[in-house]
């Protein structure tokens, strides 16, 4: 059996690994600001997330882009309580949220990302991380 090993070295001012809600978006604000970023994410995207789409009111404010082909349900009503005692009560009909289709939201997220200059790697699994000579270097299934 012969293994192939393919070595590809590029720099990168950052490198995200996921490209969930958190990671597109923080991909998405280090190209905007002219960053050279790569972005990995271990599934074919657009892909299906079982997680729940709940998209809060608070969170809203952070979102600064047309997500609303993502949008399945307007949540008003609310009343959340957490496992440590907290809560969050949304009482009088205010708008608590919304509910979106994570594959539709989170494929909005990495082609905003991508629009703003970032590499994204799908279908790429990272396996190793070490530091060497103050970089970091990444190795993945590819």
């Amino acid at each position: 059996m012969t293994e192939y090993t393919s070595k590809i070295e590029s720099m990168f001012d950052a490198i995200v690994i996921g490209m969930g809600p958190a990671g597109a978006n923080a991909s998405y604000h280090l190209g905007r600001s002219g960053l050279k970023v790569l972005a990995f994410e271990q599934r074919f995207l657009p892909r299906a997330k079982l997680c729940a789409g709940a998209i809060s009111a608070k969170a809203l404010r952070l979102l600064d882009f047309d997500f609303s082909a993502a949008i399945e349900q307007e949540i008003r009503n609310a009343y959340i309580r957490f496992r440590d005692g907290q809560s969050v009560d949304s009482p009088n009909n205010e708008r608590a949220g919304y509910v979106v289709n994570r594959k539709l939201f989170d494929n909005l997220l990495a082609d905003r990302a991508k629009d703003s200059g970032v590499e994204v790697h799908d279908n790429e699994r990272v396996i190793k991380l070490e530091e060497r000579n103050g970089n970091i270097r990444v190795s993945t299934d590819k």
